[in-house]
């Protein structure tokens, strides 16, 4: 990543009259790197115009003038993962992800101890249920310069992917918090690999429960996506199902001799 300082080249009368020409579909200016394999941030770009009003040709005036529109582009595009759960970048990587929750769970020889096991997952014993990924470290160009911030979203229609419609976040923001699970960049360089966890709780009580609020059958897919898209070039990359290190869901359960309902 290379981070400079461009006072930029001076324009001639003819250049400037072709960047004002709206018929001209390929007006305005191009900025890229000289070598190969480096990433360039641009913070500002500014047009500054020396002129000369032709009230008073005595005179010098600076005009300053802002780009309308800024698009980057990159070479070579990072092709499509095969392996891994990817999340962000532009344009935004989604992925999309199957629950199979159990119906019951094994219990440890203390809660086998107090009631029977296996210990049967109702909505009343879940507390807190969460997705844990456990991030992937290299040095591609791609990796994220900025904290990403994970959301979870219930796909509404799985057999219309990829059109589907999305769910509502399933984030529970409490009082003072941001929004959606933040990951810091450290965690996508070599080192850094560590497991976060996105909470799921609303959509697991319902896949126990067996419905929606409203009556109906709740979806098993949710989408896995930057909480804000798009936002920068760099992307999330996660260990995918079937690798050390795979998703997997994490829930606290309360386990009692009898349990009443809330």
């Amino acid at each position: 990543e290379v981070v400079a300082e461009a006072q930029g080249r001076v324009l001639g009368p003819s250049e400037v009259a072709a960047l004002g020409d709206s018929a001209n579909a390929e007006m305005g200016l191009r900025l890229e790197t000289t070598t190969a394999g480096e990433r360039l941030e641009i913070l500002q770009v500014q047009l500054r115009l020396l002129t000369v009003p032709s009230s008073n040709p005595d005179t010098l005036i600076y005009l300053l003038v802002d780009p309308t529109d800024m698009t980057f582009i990159y070479t070579p595009e990072s092709p499509a993962p095969t392996d891994e759960i990817r999340v962000g970048g532009v344009p935004a990587w989604r992925s999309i992800l199957t629950l199979n929750v159990p119906t019951s769970v094994p219990g440890s020889p203390a809660a086998c101890a107090r009631v029977p096991c296996p210990v049967a997952l109702t909505p009343e014993r879940l507390n807190h249920a969460a997705l844990a990924l456990t991030s992937r470290t290299d040095l591609s160009p791609f990796a994220p310069t900025d904290s990403l911030r994970l959301d979870a979203r219930v796909v509404l229609a799985p057999d219309f992917l990829p059109k589907s419609p999305l769910g509502s976040s399933l984030f529970i923001q409490s009082s003072g918090e941001q929004p959606g699970t933040r990951v810091p960049p450290l965690a996508f360089v070599p080192g850094g690999a560590r497991t976060v966890e996105i909470p799921v709780t609303p959509l697991v009580r319902e896949l126990v429960r067996g419905e929606t609020p409203s009556g109906g059958e709740p979806s098993t897919t949710i989408a896995l996506m930057s909480l804000f898209e798009p936002l920068t070039l760099g992307y999330g990359s996660f260990v995918g199902p079937g690798e050390p290190g795979e998703p997997f869901l994490r829930m606290i359960i309360t386990v009692s001799e009898q349990v009443v309902p809330p």
